[in-house]
């Protein structure tokens, strides 16, 4: 999970300072985090095994691994609400999927740290407390970024504006049946309703809550394809992006849009991590030629390289 999570984190980490208007705070400790997810993620797949008769020693090692996870996440996750407390956020569509995933993939980590209790695992392991917790941690922490980062680059790729009446009935669909088919899981994974079964005696206590889920998971179903139909009309019905039309701070907004095939005109000398906000007008100089590698005379291709 935690390897699908990191290209999520980059996604969130480049959105969120784009729609709070500031560069986001604490950058290096997000790049800290970062890598420490990634190596304490190697040290705690065994809390899939808690019930398979591992020795003691083993269940504490990687229970209090499990725990430690959420240390670097708890980073990440306060620099971005810190970065957004401290901005002006725009709730365009990208940033409306970006609080999704904050929503949902915080009460994910805060049933992994339950599951990470090797006596709570006992008791609700195979059960559909274990289902609702994975499809939070999964949707929450890579569908949800997915989609934003999709909305986010969309207009570069195509040089078309998604529609936001489309996206914004697509966002609440899902978000509202994903978390009534999910959150309803917990309660009946406590009441003891087990995994891979579709098919019970009524009476059990679970008809109603199943019922409920089954509903909204219809409901989140009608917001995908939501999504879907935006993606589909938008290359035809978009309507024509202006340039950067996010006030994106990073390089790539500053190419055309689609980009052309040469890619950039001329290479400027960057030295900062917003080179758009620190130089508003660097799109048009590039495209006018006066930085680097702006023709090349012997007609083969060009490139920066670098030594030590």
């Amino acid at each position: 999970m935690y390897i699908i999570f990191l290209p999520a984190a980059g996604i969130v980490s480049t959105l969120i300072p784009v729609f709070a208007g500031r560069p986001i705070v604490g950058y290096g400790w997000v790049v800290f985090a970062i890598a420490v997810t990634g190596f304490i993620s190697f040290g705690l797949w065994v809390h899939h095994m808690f019930t398979v008769g591992i020795p003691q020693l083993a269940q504490a090692f990687f229970s209090a691994a499990s725990m430690l996870v959420a240390v670097p996440t708890a980073i990440q996750v306060f620099v971005w609400l810190a970065t957004l407390w401290l901005g002006k956020p725009k709730m365009k569509l990208p940033m409306l999927w970006i609080m999704g995933f904050l929503i949902i993939f915080v009460c994910g980590g805060l049933t992994g740290v339950m599951l990470a209790l090797v006596p709570f695992n006992w008791q609700v392991h195979d059960t559909h407390f274990v289902v609702a917790h994975m499809h939070y941690v999964l949707v929450g922490g890579m569908f949800f970024p997915l989609i934003a980062g999709l909305y986010y680059w969309l207009p570069l790729f195509s040089g078309r504006m998604p529609s936001e009446t489309l996206g914004k009935w697509g966002f609440w669909l899902t978000f509202l049946g994903f978390n009534g088919t999910f959150l309803i899981m917990h309660w009946t994974g406590l009441l003891g309703m087990p995994r891979r079964v579709y098919s019970y005696e009524t009476g059990m206590g679970w008809d109603i809550f199943n019922l409920l889920s089954s509903m909204s998971s219809f409901i989140m179903s009608a917001g995908i394809a939501m999504v879907l139909l935006d993606f589909a009309l938008h290359f035809r019905f978009g309507k024509p992006a202006k340039h950067n039309p996010w006030n994106a701070d990073t390089l790539e907004w500053a190419n055309s849009m689609p980009p052309s095939a040469y890619n950039f005109v001329s290479l400027p000398k960057i030295e900062t991590r917003h080179p758009l906000w620190d130089n508003p007008d660097l799109p048009r100089t590039m495209a006018e030629g006066q930085h680097s590698l702006a023709v090349a005379t012997h007609g083969r291709r060009e490139m920066w390289a670098a030594t030590r």
